[in-house]
């Protein structure tokens, strides 16, 4: 996901200075194209950290909703940029068109990879709040 996110930074880049640039651009998609560039960035550096450092229940259940999130965005993100490329005239449709590729393709990547976390959130999980290292359920009698 890191590669198409960065291939998803230049495009979103292309995309900004076509839609800006252009007699009949939409201000608001260059907008969106750099927002979404950098909901994916954030979105990446925090489930680097998430799965690598921060393995707690609310950690992953949080990324686990962002990423569903970002999915659904990406989705949304894949249509507007397609309608837009469709109601291009020629040849000024090409920065559209790539943008919604690669939003259709981190769609495709974030889901696939929601249904895995979701199944698998447990192995991930390293929930160590009780462990017997930390002098807790040692020297604890039973209740007589």
């Amino acid at each position: 996901a890191l590669v198409l996110v960065f291939i998803l930074f230049i495009v979103a880049i292309a995309t900004a200075a076509e839609n800006d640039t252009a007699e009949d651009g939409s201000k608001s998609a260059g907008f969106s194209a750099v927002f979404i560039m950098m909901l994916a960035t954030g979105l990446s550096v925090g489930g680097t950290l998430v799965m690598r450092r921060y393995q707690t229940p609310l950690a992953v259940g949080f990324f686990l909703g962002v990423v569903t999130m970002m999915s659904q965005t990406m989705f949304c993100a894949f249509v507007l940029y397609l309608g837009l490329a469709e109601g291009a005239e020629d040849g000024e449709d090409s920065a559209d068109r790539a943008m919604a590729s690669f939003c259709f393709f981190l769609f495709i990547t974030y889901t696939v990879f929601a249904i895995l976390l979701g199944k698998f959130r447990h192995d991930v999980i390293k929930d160590d709040t009780l462990a017997p290292s930390d002098g807790l359920g040692e020297d604890v009698a039973p209740p007589a």
